[in-house]
């Protein structure tokens, strides 16, 4: 499973681990974007599954865990990737952002 897996940093996760083998689920907010990765992948001969999230949103996590677990039954790595940080240098980070 890769959050914010249908472009940037995410996207360029996807595409080594099905390449090693692995079936992704990827979320992302842009369906169309989501759709692009998968079609890449499984021209690649891979698998994946994109679905549309967004990572502040409980019912859309559970949403996921369960689309994941209906299409490949199991989930054995997670790359939590989708992130949202306000600007600011590392040591600055208050711990309201990091929960």
């Amino acid at each position: 499973m890769v959050t914010g897996g249908s472009r940037g940093l995410g996207e360029a996760i996807v595409g080594p681990l099905t390449q090693a083998g692995a079936a992704v689920v990827l979320t992302g907010r842009g369906r169309e974007a989501l759709q692009r990765v998968e079609s890449q992948v499984a021209a690649a001969g891979g698998q994946a599954l994109g679905v549309p999230a967004d990572r502040g949103s409980r019912e859309d996590s559970r949403k996921v865990i369960d689309k994941a677990m209906a299409r490949f039954g199991r989930t054995d790595i997670l790359v939590n990737n989708a992130a949202v940080f306000p600007p600011s240098l590392f040591l600055e980070v208050s711990d309201e952002v990091w929960t």
